[in-house]
């Protein structure tokens, strides 16, 4: 085979892989086909995307996060991660934990606990997923959440 022709295939294999912004995984089938000097091997790339999750933050007595699954596939061990940054946030700045499963078209509900004074921000992960917003805490409850 020729040297160009190969180097033709690398390079546009590795600017596919550049433009998918998620993961690509290789299956190998296995097959190999011999015949003179050739070998062939064929090879699968299956896209795979990220876990596909919606956050809706809530004030209130704390703060609190519906996390729901949008995607087309159920979910495991869903790490999630509520924080505040306010100056005065003196109890539940940062609390987190793992939502163990979600179905699609399932919604869990996460909360923290907060004592504090002031406008803070707020910011909820959940797996790849993130939000953010603003809020007041006057002592442990929660106001003007946008």
């Amino acid at each position: 085979m020729d040297k160009r022709i190969i180097l033709k295939e690398a390079v546009t294999v590795f600017l596919v892989m550049i433009m998918i912004p998620s993961t690509l995984s290789v299956a190998n089938t296995g097959t190999k086909t011999s015949t003179s000097d050739v070998e062939t091997k064929e090879l699968w790339l299956e896209y795979t995307s990220e876990p596909q999750i919606f956050i809706t933050i809530k004030g209130g007595l704390g703060v609190s996060a519906d996390i729901k699954n949008i995607g087309t596939t159920d979910l495991t061990n869903i790490n999630w991660t509520i924080t505040l940054d306010g100056k005065l946030i003196f109890l539940g700045k940062t609390k987190n934990g793992t939502i163990p499963s979600l179905a699609v078209g399932e919604m869990a509900t996460v909360k923290d606990f907060v004592i504090g004074f002031g406008k803070t921000g707020i910011n909820v992960t959940a797996g790849p997923a993130v939000g953010n917003t603003t809020g007041t805490v006057i002592l442990f409850f929660v106001f003007g959440v946008k």
